[in-house]
């Protein structure tokens, strides 16, 4: 257990979207580790968090806040060192991490390790999904989300879509999977160790194309092995903007490449 690296699922509910002038008044947080390939939960945390004025109505519909449980809640002053012992050495998980990060940045917490975003990892692996919000992609994998735009709700859900991702990167062909670890090696993308750490996990084939069965074979041009500076977006068939199409010339289908962060 001291080698292992722990990875938390978290989520916060904000009061808006400015981390100067708004507040953090939920956080969830759901540490687990890969164990004997599968991912094992050794915690579950969450709490409210009392802002400093009135949360908007909009906010209090959205998450089903009641305005009575936020007043009685703890100060962030209150729960700052449980936060932060939480979060300590994990690699963090999230759907749609960038605001999340700003605000537990601005709370003077550092994050040394990459995070991982299932929102960017849902597009590569789903890119022809029609929708990337957690709700509907829980829906989607099969995932039960009831209490939604709660905090650890959102995180157990969140680790959920995240355990799919990892069956459908399970259920592409042997080569593929190489080719992306190879890619993910020469970039130091955190999620690839995470991938390949994870390899009990159940196979699982997303399709949502009518009478489709098999996925597709991930195809990288050579230039974009060679090129770890490369930016190349998501392209599927003749959904490929002008300048890419040259990269579905032949018999591939898809193309799939990360950008440089």
């Amino acid at each position: 257990m001291d080698n292992q690296q722990v990875y938390a699922s978290i989520d916060l509910e904000l009061s808006g979207f400015d981390p100067v002038t708004d507040e953090i008044i939920e956080i969830g947080i759901i540490r687990f580790v890969v164990e004997d390939g599968v991912c094992k939960v050794l915690s579950e945390w969450g709490t409210l968090v009392r802002p400093s004025s009135n949360i908007r109505n909009r906010i209090l519909g959205l998450t089903g806040i009641l305005p009575d449980e936020a007043a009685r809640a703890p100060l962030w002053s209150e729960v700052e060192a449980e936060v932060f012992a939480q979060l300590k050495d994990v690699i963090i998980v999230g759907h749609g991490l960038d605001l999340d990060i700003k605000f537990l940045e601005a709370k003077g917490l550092t994050f040394a390790l990459e995070s991982i975003d299932t929102l960017e990892l849902s597009q590569i692996f789903l890119p022809t999904h029609h929708s990337y919000n957690l709700e509907n992609l829980a829906h989607a994998c099969g995932v039960v989300h009831t209490d939604t735009h709660r905090a650890l709700s959102d995180a157990f859900a969140t680790l959920e879509v995240l355990k799919k991702l990892i069956g459908v990167f399970w259920a592409l062909p042997e080569a593929s999977r190489a080719t992306l670890m190879r890619v993910l090696a020469m970039r130091k993308n955190t999620w690839g160790e995470l991938f390949k750490l994870a390899f009990k996990t159940e196979v699982f084939v997303f399709n949502n194309t009518a009478g489709s069965k098999e996925l597709p074979e991930y195809v990288l041009p050579s230039e974009v092995l060679s090129d770890p500076w490369s930016i190349i977006q998501v392209q599927t068939g003749n959904r490929a903007e002008p300048e890419w199409a040259h990269l579905n010339n032949g018999s591939a289908s898809w193309v799939v490449a990360f950008p440089s962060r």
